[in-house]
């Protein structure tokens, strides 16, 4: 199989892509965002499918496939990766005192069972607990 510059290059991009999205999804299902790691891991898929594709219908209209897959590939990601759903009606404020970062569920989902730190958070914030034990 003989193929020209342009064809390696698309392939590259593809590849590129490909590693790029898949590292996306792992990084996401690290730190358990696990909506975003389904969204990468679909798109590292498809952009997988249409590598695959390209390298096995290479012939005469192989540039042409590969470009409007790589096309319908960009527009499917940018679809997936866009925020849709509910607009909230969320007003910006600005605190009126300091606000301590302990309190924040992030913060909170460092905690370790049955720490001393734990035990003394929950023990003074007894009503975040059962937000945090479904977070």
């Amino acid at each position: 199989m003989n193929l020209s510059f342009y064809e390696i290059g698309l392939l590259t991009i593809l590849a590129l892509l490909f590693l790029f999205f898949f590292w996306a999804a792992i990084v996401s299902k690290k730190e358990n965002e696990q909506l975003a790691a389904n969204r990468f891991f679909v798109v590292s898929v498809l952009i997988l499918g249409f590598y695959f594709t390209a390298v096995f219908v290479a012939g005469q209209g192989f540039i042409q496939i590969a470009f409007y897959a790589l096309l319908v590939l960009i527009l499917l990601a940018s679809a997936l990766l866009l925020p849709f759903g509910n607009k909230s009606s969320y007003k910006f404020e600005v605190p009126q005192s300091r606000i301590d970062e302990r309190d924040t569920m992030f913060s909170r989902r460092e905690l370790k069972p049955d720490s001393p730190e734990f035990e003394e958070y929950y023990k003074r914030k007894p009503e975040n607990k059962v937000a945090d034990d479904h977070f």
